[in-house]
């Protein structure tokens, strides 16, 4: 379905700028230039656009120079302002550079500011840093595609990469191999390799290279020289490697040797297994690790993995196994609870949680009130009754005063349902549990008060 909202917004502008066009240029001038005295950014792009190049190349080092020379802090609170007044002076070097050398050369100025300006800013936001690693990376990568002397590139990212105190030149290395020759980048890794200070910083610039060459080798050389001591860890990536250069048996054999006991820290270690195993003709591993994977963490997405390898004329005979091992739980999974939502399956989940309803109150709390609304939009309101009582009780328990007004609703809904269910099995009605509520927490005036002013 499309975003009718965006297709709006496309049209809106689309009709704007037929519209703008149809304009006298001397009413676009007027306008333009009255924004120029309320806003700087006008004031710049208007500056830009009426300069020669050579002095657009002055006004970024002048800003530049500004920037390192200004010792006042920025705060979190202006932090974002400040990003666009970076991504500002990046348009500078766009509209000034006249070839990719002097573009490089400009960016090499900007990534050398780095240090200074992240030690006068509060950028737990990332949105000053996000400038370097993205918009100023994207730039300098445009300029380097274009740049002949590979050379001289060379030189010039190799002192960049090297004095790189914040991290904020590391995406520089992501896409080398687009730019810089396999000589080039191989001279990089023996420059580096030489450093006297050989860090974490070092390593992950030589693993990017490695990857940028498509190596698999070297980059299970720098792995190895790491000592890192973590076998699991060392094994997963470059069995990783070696599935992203072609050869699944090769990233086989590291990945299997990560233990069972690292799968979970690792994460996507079964992934990985199963891509690999894909390209080969193993297909008992692959079916089995399919199934690990949905075990692991059951979803109807990887449900519909399981059925692709098991075949369609199993799909419902293998739900209802899947359904009756779910029920052996000793206490409540929420991820088998979001499983058997998201299937439909309503009364097996409701099934499930009113025979372990204590353990409502021991968590899940951000799942419990998506799973009370899916249960009463299905007019299943004894276990919706369970659900919301469980999160009352928890707001009440913990005196969360700042909840209660949530509770209050919880309490007006608890009301609502006991009207409409006729038999409570072993569950106490709503008039006794609500004289339980009151009595236990009768002291608390605040959320008596919103409730009966409510």
């Amino acid at each position: 379905m499309k975003d009718t909202k965006i297709d709006k917004n496309i049209l809106d502008v689309n009709d704007q700028h037929r519209k703008l066009l149809q304009l006298d240029k001397e009413i676009l001038v007027k306008a333009l230039i009255d924004l120029s005295y309320r806003h700087d950014d006008v004031a710049n792009i208007i500056e830009r656009l009426t300069s020669k190049k050579t002095s657009n190349v002055e006004r970024f080092k002048e800003r530049l120079s500004e920037f390192q020379g200004n010792n006042n802090f920025v705060s979190w609170n202006n932090a974002y302002k400040f990003s666009y007044e970076l991504i500002d002076l990046l348009s500078d070097v766009e509209s000034g550079a006249n070839d990719p050398k002097e573009g490089i050369e400009l960016l090499k100025l900007f990534f050398c500011s780095d240090e200074h300006i992240m030690n006068y800013c509060d950028d737990s936001s990332g949105n000053i840093g996000d400038v370097f690693r993205y918009q100023a990376t994207e730039l300098f990568e445009t300029y380097a595609n274009q740049c002949d002397d590979k050379d001289w590139l060379a030189n010039i990212l190799y002192e960049l990469i090297i004095h790189n105190q914040y991290g904020l030149r590391d995406n520089l290395i992501e896409n080398i191999g687009k730019y810089l020759p396999e000589k080039n980048i191989r001279i990089l890794v023996d420059q580096i390799k030489k450093e006297d200070r050989l860090g974490t910083s070092e390593g992950l610039l030589l693993q990017a290279m490695a990857r940028g060459l498509k190596d698999p080798i070297l980059f299970e050389s720098i792995i190895n020289e790491e000592n890192s001591k973590n076998e699991d860890y060392d094994a997963s990536r470059i069995g990783e490697m070696w599935l992203e250069c072609g050869n699944p048996e090769k990233a086989i054999t590291y990945l299997e040797k990560v233990s069972r006991a690292s799968h979970r820290y690792l994460g996507n270690i079964d992934e990985l297994l199963l891509k690999a195993y894909s390209l080969t003709d193993n297909f008992d591993k692959q079916r089995s690790i399919t199934w690990t994977i949905f075990r692991n963490y059951r979803t109807s997405e990887k449900y519909e993995q399981v059925i692709q390898i098991e075949g369609e004329g199993k799909r419902d005979e293998l739900l209802k196994q899947e359904v009756s091992i779910i029920c052996q739980d000793k206490k409540i999974n929420s991820q088998n609870v979001d499983f058997l939502l998201e299937l439909k399956l309503l009364a097996e989940a409701e099934s499930y949680i009113m025979e372990r309803e204590h353990d409502l109150r021991e968590g899940f709390y951000g799942a419990l009130s998506k799973w009370a609304d899916v249960f009463a939009k299905d007019k299943r309101f004894l276990v919706s009754t369970l659900i919301y009582r469980a999160l009352l009780d928890s707001i009440l328990e913990r005196a969360y005063a700042k909840a209660y007004h949530h509770g209050v609703d919880y309490l007006r809904r608890l009301e609502k349902y006991s009207e409409k269910i006729s038999n409570w099995g072993n569950f106490v009605k709503h008039e006794k549990y609500f004289e339980h509520i009151k009595l236990n927490h009768k002291r608390k005036i605040s959320f008596w008060s919103q409730y009966k002013n409510g």
